[in-house]
């Protein structure tokens, strides 16, 4: 049984993405959680939802400020951060996008860098070649590419499961 280990890499992100998945044209809705009373999809949900089912934990463990998230690692460490221009390298199928602007929100900012504050307005899932999943606002749980997204920096987590 020593090959157990290799057939199962990447397992659990795949059940996220997966899951992640399921909710493709979904129509986005803020604080959606795709339940009777609370429809569509909102990127956090999205996200929560994907994970919990990949990891166990349930989705409400997870904090909705996202600083918070970041730094309670229920979503895993930083992997990478990255100004726009800046080519995106190193990130896996399941990381955790943060997609940032300069536009304050109230919570810490997830980046400063040279005196800018940079803020998260959006998330999704990392899918693989250049690809994210989330729910787009004002569109769809849907892939798209990460320079179609609007972000002024980005920061990536990569869960531990």
């Amino acid at each position: 049984m020593w090959f157990l280990p290799l057939l199962l890499s990447g397992a659990v992100e795949d059940v996220a993405v997966e899951k992640a998945e399921s909710y493709m044209g979904t129509e986005w809705a803020w604080n959606g959680q795709g339940t009777a009373k609370n429809p569509g999809m909102g990127c956090m949900s999205l996200v929560f939802l994907a994970w919990s089912e990949a990891s166990g934990v349930p989705r409400t463990k997870y904090p909705v400020d996202p600083s918070k998230t970041v730094s309670s690692g229920l979503l895993g460490a930083p992997v990478g951060k990255w100004l726009r221009g800046a080519e995106v390298i190193g990130l896996e199928r399941g990381d955790v996008v943060y997609f940032l602007t300069t536009t304050e929100i109230p919570d810490e900012p997830l980046l400063t860098v040279g005196g800018t504050d940079y803020w998260p307005w959006h998330m999704g899932l990392y899918v693989g070649e250049g690809m994210t999943l989330h729910a787009e606002p004002g569109g769809v749980v849907r892939h798209q590419a990460l320079d179609e997204v609007y972000w002024e920096a980005l920061v990536a987590t990569r869960p531990d499961p």
